[in-house]
């Protein structure tokens, strides 16, 4: 049987966090470009905030935005994924400090550092695959080529997730083990994802 899921829509940054604060599984929200919802105007900043709420309760944040484009709008999307791009190196630099400190000291601000470093990753994924929509690169070998690598980013995540628990957990061996191949899948996935976009 499939889960109901409570999706609520989120004028800005304050109804989001009621959202999540009344029960909401998942909300979205407009940013301040390529969406109907632009008139918002919800900063980045505004989304990243609801995102690591959202997330301390296992609720899910779906940022919308246009299928279709000007054509003054094309630079803004690939702004978008360059941006999401840098975004993703960021975090995986904070994300391997964070790992050193946690096996120093397995303290709750290191666990929380980690999963900050996790929360930049994602965020730069969602922009990269938000501008990715926006520019339709086209061909079917560049559109499989793009779908794998961000799978193997995604995949990457999800080993990181798993690796910290186990590391919570006090299995500090296996999770470094899962961490390691998650940060490897993830740089693997960033080259591969840059290379099809070149194509």
């Amino acid at each position: 049987m499939r889960a109901i899921e409570l999706l609520s829509p989120a004028k800005n940054l304050e109804c989001g966090l009621a959202a999540i604060n009344h029960g909401a599984d998942a909300v979205y929200i407009g940013a301040s470009q390529f969406s109907a919802r632009a008139a918002a105007g919800n900063s980045i900043a505004d989304i990243e905030e609801l995102c690591k709420y959202a997330h301390k309760f296992r609720a899910k944040v779906l940022v919308t935005f246009n299928t279709l484009l000007t054509d003054n709008q094309l630079s803004e999307a690939e702004k978008l994924v360059q941006e999401g791009i840098c975004c993703i190196r960021r975090g995986l630099c904070d994300l391997c400090e964070a790992i050193r400190c946690l096996v120093r000291n397995n303290s709750c601000e290191a666990q929380q550092a980690v999963r900050a470093a996790i929360c930049i990753i994602e965020e730069g994924l969602a922009a990269i695959i938000e501008g990715l929509c926006l520019l339709d690169l086209g061909d079917c070998e560049t559109d499989k080529m793009i779908k794998c690598a961000i799978c193997g980013i995604e995949d990457g995540l999800k080993a990181i997730c798993g690796g910290l628990e186990c590391i919570i957990n006090c299995n500090k061996c296996e999770g470094l083990k899962a961490i390691q191949a998650g940060i490897c899948d993830i740089e693997v996935g960033l080259c591969e994802l840059i290379k099809a976009i070149r194509c």
